[in-house]
């Protein structure tokens, strides 16, 4: 993973509160029964805290110190001791870094803490170790537009600084891992600078947040060839151990420790030697070899890697004693290979400075290697980085751009606003002046508004009989309205009982016929009575659909039918309506047969209105009814063609309002299109004409739901 060294560094330094005895195990382990001794004798929550803390300090890394750590927390949380309860869970949070679930817990621990400073900074620590976790440890990427959201945030609280400090912290680190990830650039060095600002805003005594973020700085500055500002970094870190070491010896806890940290810091110091003076290289020199003997761990890692004596030497420019010391810090597995080629390149410097001519080849080797590798990642980290900075950048266009425009549109309403008010101003002198004039004229007004109250009064009561009469007058139109609908039911049952009457008797006229020829002489005037009853029928029909439909009265009824059998039935029933010589049919070979789920009774409607208008207006020619299946679209689209007079695209609205008809000859009332649509649209369809057809006469396409 880019930039190990930053996480070590990180997990060494988060809390400066890795702790140890520096005496020998046994005199450790004489203290710490010594405490567990202490802390029996504790009589309380509050008792116990000390002790505890101070076993804590002096106890090495396992899994009984972890245990403990969890210990302490619910002493202090029954202590009620907000302070050392937001303590441990900072601890813990940095303990368990890499652990997902253990980080959530803490946070609702945090989240339940009571409100205050303590509570902000732990909440704020726990995220940030979450967001490390996330972007450090478990090779997870920001997606793209939440770092696009991030970076809007971040500008819109530049701008408008409407957010709380805390969350804009947990932000612009996040940012910061974010781009650490990628490369070491300017970009990065830019966004650490904007996240200074806000560290220094701080509380002086938010020692976990600085803590976090100066080893950041620290690390990053040196990273991006900034040893001055890597140094400044480092200092403040410095103070703030100083500030931890004081305040903890006010509680007691003397077994803090912090020689570990003190010879990282002093060592990343110390490899900035160009930036300092002799004074500060004879100091931070002599303060890293005081850390190896006060700590074992300090000790080993520069016996292995002796990077101090190394940079003391360089310093002072002692190639000669500089050159063993940096092949035996190359032999170590724990550098980093950008810890390893600045080395290289220090052993290049010194070899050829005392012409050590196989050191110096083979250092170039081991270096143009290394560069090499480096080049290539540099390139790829160039390449993002710009990536980065034109994402940025475009995010900030945009939003000056939505600057400006805010700008502008409160410019414009600021403008209207003062023109209103120059108009409001200026009516209200005008207003001024009238009543200045009207004021005269009070005395007299006084006498005429008398009789206008008067007159105003018969007024109302002319109003209040006016809208009675509206009122009973709208009661009266919904009763007749009720009883024109009732009067439509009762003629519909009252004509259609006469109709079938007459239907039945008119076949008797052929009944009597003498002979074959009078009898067929005789059909066409039955036929005739037939047809005639038919459309009389239709339109009583029609128009007691149409009440039904208004009345919102019609009743659906859906189920599965095949809808190749409904349209052949409608043909079988509708053919002998065409005029002859005219031929109805149902094309099957390009209609297969389809299972609907629709009311077959309105659909077969639809299909005979269809139909009888097709025949009405096709005096020669076909009838195609047909249909063809969308399943993608879920839907049918049945259409009926016919090679009639046809019907212009400019009616294709016209023809489905109610009694419209295009030929005052034809037959009908205007209903049957504009109660086929309706009823499709029951269906959750629609009618409608198609105005793509070019050929003779009209197509009509109904639309349905499969489903």
């Amino acid at each position: 993973m880019k930039h190990i060294s930053l996480v070590t560094t990180l997990l060494l330094s988060v809390f400066v509160s890795i702790t140890a005895y520096a005496g020998s195990y046994t005199e450790k382990q004489k203290v710490i029964d010594a405490m567990y001794r202490e802390l029996s004798q504790a009589r309380t929550a509050t008792d116990s805290l000390l002790p505890m803390s101070n076993i804590y300090d002096l106890m090495p890394r396992t899994l009984q110190r972890d245990t403990l750590m969890w210990r302490i927390l619910s002493v202090a949380r029954r202590a009620k001791n907000t302070q050392a309860e937001a303590n441990m869970i900072r601890h813990l949070a940095n303990n368990y870094i890499r652990n997902d679930s253990i980080l959530s817990v803490l946070r609702n621990l945090a989240d339940s803490l009571p409100g205050g400073p303590e509570r902000d900074e732990t909440i704020t620590f726990v995220r940030i170790m979450q967001k490390t976790n996330s972007l450090r440890f478990n090779n997870d990427t920001l997606p793209s537009e939440t770092f696009n959201k991030l970076l809007h945030q971040d500008i819109y609280y530049e701008t408008e600084g409407n957010d709380n400090i805390y969350n804009h912290i947990v932000r612009l680190y996040s940012i910061c891992l974010y781009i650490g990830n990628k490369s070491q650039g300017q970009l990065l060095e830019e966004y650490i600078d904007k996240l200074d600002k806000l560290i220094e805003q701080l509380p002086p005594n938010t020692y976990s947040l600085r803590n976090t973020f100066y080893v950041m700085q620290a690390y990053n500055y040196a990273e991006c060839s900034l040893p001055e500002k890597s140094i400044e970094a480092d200092k403040k870190l410095l103070k703030l151990i100083t500030s931890l070491q004081e305040n903890y010896a006010k509680e007691g806890r003397k077994f803090r420790n912090y020689d570990d940290i003190l010879y990282v810091i002093y060592t990343r110091m110390l490899s900035n030697h160009a930036a300092l003076d002799s004074a500060q290289i004879e100091l931070y020199y002599d303060k890293a070899i005081e850390c190896t003997g006060l700590r074992p761990s300090a000790a080993f890692t520069n016996k292995t890697t002796p990077l101090p004596q190394i940079y003391y030497s360089l310093a002072h420019h002692r190639y000669k004693e500089a050159i063993p010391l940096i092949k035996k810090a190359l032999k170590s597995k724990l550098l980093s290979n950008g810890r390893r080629r600045l080395l290289l390149r220090d052993l290049i410097t010194c070899a050829d400075s005392i012409n050590d001519k196989s050191t110096l080849n083979q250092a170039m080797r081991d270096y143009t290697a290394l560069l090499e590798e480096r080049l290539h990642e540099q390139k790829k980290e160039k390449l993002e980085e710009n990536a980065i900075l034109s994402q940025a950048s475009n995010i900030r266009m945009e939003f000056d751009r939505l600057k400006i425009e805010k700008s502008k549109t409160e410019a414009t309403a600021l403008r209207n606003i003062l023109i209103v008010s120059a108009t409001a101003l200026l009516i209200l002198l005008i207003l001024v002046f009238i009543l200045a004039r009207l004021n005269s004229r009070t005395k007299s007004l006084t006498l005429k508004l008398k009789d206008a109250n008067k007159k105003l009064t018969e007024e109302r009561a002319q109003l209040m009989q006016s809208r009675d009469e509206l009122a009973q007058a709208r009661d009266t139109a919904m009763k007749a309205n009720n009883f024109k609908s009732d009067f439509i039911k009762n003629m519909s049952h009252e004509i259609t009982v006469p109709l079938k009457v007459i239907n039945e008797y008119s076949r008797l006229i052929t009944d009597f016929a003498e002979n074959e020829e009078d009898k067929k002489y005789l059909n066409s005037f039955v036929r005739m009575v037939e047809l005639n009853s038919e459309l009389l029928s239709a339109i009583i029909n029609d128009v007691l659909h149409l009440t039904e439909i208004d009345h919102s009265t019609i009743s659906i009824k859906r189920q599965h039918i095949s809808l190749a059998t409904l349209c052949q039935a409608a043909v079988n029933g509708m053919s002998h309506r065409t005029n002859k010589g005219v031929e109805m049919t149902f094309d099957k070979d390009i209609s297969p047969d389809t299972t609907l789920y629709t009311d077959p009774q309105r659909l077969q409607q639809i299909l005979n209105n269809l139909l009888i208008n097709a025949a009405k207006f096709t005096d020669s020619g076909s009838i195609h009814l047909a249909y063809t299946v969308d399943k993608e679209a879920g839907k049918v689209i049945i259409s009926v063609t016919d090679t009639g007079t046809g019907i212009p695209a400019k009616e294709k609205d016209r023809i489905f309002e109610r009694f419209v008809k295009l030929d005052s000859e034809k037959q009908g009332a205007g209903l049957g299109l504009p109660i086929s649509r309706l009823l499709a649209r029951l269906l959750n369809g629609d009618v409608s004409l198609d105005t793509t057809w070019k050929h003779k006469g009209t197509r009509m396409l109904i639309t349905l739901p499969i489903r």
